[in-house]
């Protein structure tokens, strides 16, 4: 075969660049800030109630591995996983996308991340503010019983 020949097949996976890779890369963008960046509820009779919360942490009360939440990461992943077959796991594509997948895609969603800024990134004032001299509340200041057991009284 000559360089000619080989030619169009390249022109093919150019094409498929554009279709599928290209919007993949916007797209999980467009969703981490959807998702992730964006806080409050459009809600007007929240009364305020999620002003902190981003789109993910609304999501089911912010309760990890819902059937919601899972199908959201799936459809990233799928995304990824079709854009990669397609450019028959071209090293140079899966270069411009693991990453971005991995970034944007996996680590905002994980239950570790709940409520986390990064850097202090997306930190509302007011609301993500914890004096660090504040110590954590303790079963007593929230109204429950101590934990270490109870004292008779004499």
């Amino acid at each position: 075969m000559s360089a000619q020949e080989k030619e169009p097949e390249q022109n093919y996976r150019v094409s498929i660049w554009h279709i599928t890779e290209s919007p993949l890369t916007p797209q999980q963008q467009v969703f981490f800030y959807l998702f992730h960046w964006i806080k409050g509820s459009p809600d007007n009779f929240s009364q305020g109630e999620f002003n902190g919360l981003t789109l993910w942490e609304q999501i089911d009360d912010g309760i990890p591995w819902t059937k919601t939440k899972k199908l959201f990461f799936l459809v990233h992943t799928a995304l990824v996983f079709a854009a990669s077959y397609v450019t028959d796991y071209d090293f140079n594509y899966l270069a411009i996308n693991a990453p971005v997948y991995v970034l944007l895609g996996i680590i905002p969603k994980i239950p570790e991340m709940h409520r986390v800024r990064v850097f202090g990134w997306n930190k509302t004032a007011g609301i993500d503010d914890v004096p660090e001299d504040t110590p954590a509340p303790s079963a007593t200041a929230a109204g429950g019983a101590a934990t270490g057991g109870s004292k008779k009284k004499r």
